[in-house]
């Protein structure tokens, strides 16, 4: 089975360890469909480890390890929490005259 270079994660491997193959360029429109269904919570959660660094990317890397024994919904609902915590870091100011400063401005 195919695997990440950085990482050693195998590609396309379903929560019950069976291998999802590529359906390939002769596939129907449903099998391709059924493949990338069944890859895109592992792709999206190795996406964003990837882009983000720090606390939120080992958070990210540590969903992406348990990510295949997850329901579908329970990794999106994971990865949209840390994703939250990512945006906010950029809104909330490092302490807390900062941050009463910035939101009586926008009062």
């Amino acid at each position: 089975m195919p695997c990440c270079p950085k990482c050693s994660h195998s590609w396309g491997a379903r929560k019950n360890g069976h291998a999802v193959a590529h359906p390939g360029a002769e596939a129907s429109i449903e099998a391709i469909y059924a493949y990338y269904k069944a890859t895109a919570p592992v792709e999206d959660v190795r996406f964003f480890a990837s882009q983000v660094g720090g606390a939120y990317g080992e958070r990210a890397s540590m969903l992406l390890d348990v990510v295949l024994t997850l329901p579908r919904a329970e990794v999106y609902r994971r990865l949209t929490v840390i994703q939250d915590d990512w945006r906010q870091r950029d809104i909330m100011p490092a302490d807390e005259t900062a941050f009463w400063a910035y939101h009586s401005s926008k009062a």
